[in-house]
Protein backbone atom coordinates (compact mmCIF):
# COMPACT_ATOMS: atom_id res chain seq x y z
CA UNK A 1 0.00 0.00 0.00
CA UNK A 2 1.28 3.32 -1.00
CA UNK A 3 1.84 5.92 1.88
CA UNK A 4 0.32 9.43 0.15
CA UNK A 5 0.23 12.57 1.58
CA UNK A 6 -1.72 15.90 -0.07
CA UNK A 7 -1.80 19.33 0.84
CA UNK A 8 -3.83 20.12 -0.82
CA UNK A 9 -1.42 21.89 -3.85
CA UNK A 10 0.40 18.66 -4.37
CA UNK A 11 1.03 14.92 -3.37
CA UNK A 12 3.99 13.08 -2.78
CA UNK A 13 3.68 8.90 -3.00
CA UNK A 14 6.35 6.60 -1.45
CA UNK A 15 6.68 2.93 -1.83
CA UNK A 16 7.23 0.50 -4.51
CA UNK A 17 3.93 2.00 -6.17
CA UNK A 18 5.96 4.84 -6.33
CA UNK A 19 9.05 3.64 -8.02
CA UNK A 20 6.52 1.80 -10.71
CA UNK A 21 4.64 4.90 -11.52
CA UNK A 22 7.90 6.73 -11.80
CA UNK A 23 9.44 3.82 -14.20
CA UNK A 24 6.51 4.20 -16.41
CA UNK A 25 6.70 7.87 -16.07
CA UNK A 26 9.96 7.90 -17.73
CA UNK A 27 8.79 6.59 -21.12
CA UNK A 28 6.47 9.23 -21.70
CA UNK A 29 7.69 10.60 -24.64
CA UNK A 30 5.47 13.79 -25.10
CA UNK A 31 2.79 14.27 -22.83
CA UNK A 32 2.23 12.83 -19.02
CA UNK A 33 -1.54 12.50 -18.11
CA UNK A 34 -2.53 12.83 -14.34
CA UNK A 35 -5.75 12.30 -12.50
CA UNK A 36 -7.66 11.20 -9.39
CA UNK A 37 -10.15 8.52 -10.35
CA UNK A 38 -12.15 6.16 -8.30
CA UNK A 39 -14.77 2.96 -10.02
CA UNK A 40 -18.53 3.54 -9.29
CA UNK A 41 -20.66 1.37 -8.14
CA UNK A 42 -21.76 0.80 -11.93
CA UNK A 43 -17.55 -0.14 -12.65
CA UNK A 44 -17.50 3.10 -14.70
CA UNK A 45 -14.47 5.22 -14.16
CA UNK A 46 -15.08 8.62 -12.16
CA UNK A 47 -11.99 11.01 -13.26
CA UNK A 48 -11.02 13.82 -10.94
CA UNK A 49 -8.43 17.08 -11.39
CA UNK A 50 -7.06 15.73 -14.38
CA UNK A 51 -4.28 17.17 -15.25
CA UNK A 52 -1.63 17.53 -18.47
CA UNK A 53 2.38 18.14 -18.47
CA UNK A 54 4.49 18.22 -21.28
CA UNK A 55 7.22 15.14 -20.89
CA UNK A 56 10.35 16.97 -21.86
CA UNK A 57 13.31 15.91 -19.87
CA UNK A 58 10.96 14.37 -17.50
CA UNK A 59 12.97 10.96 -17.93
CA UNK A 60 16.40 11.90 -17.22
CA UNK A 61 15.16 13.91 -14.31
CA UNK A 62 13.32 11.03 -12.65
CA UNK A 63 16.03 8.40 -13.26
CA UNK A 64 18.29 10.86 -11.43
CA UNK A 65 15.34 10.56 -8.52
CA UNK A 66 15.29 7.35 -9.02
CA UNK A 67 18.98 6.73 -8.48
CA UNK A 68 19.17 8.15 -5.57
CA UNK A 69 16.03 6.76 -3.72
CA UNK A 70 16.43 2.80 -5.56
Amino acid sequence: MPLIHIDGTSMIVRGPVARQWARIAQRAQDTLRVAYVRRTTGGKLEVFDPNSFGAAGSSAAIGKVLERCG
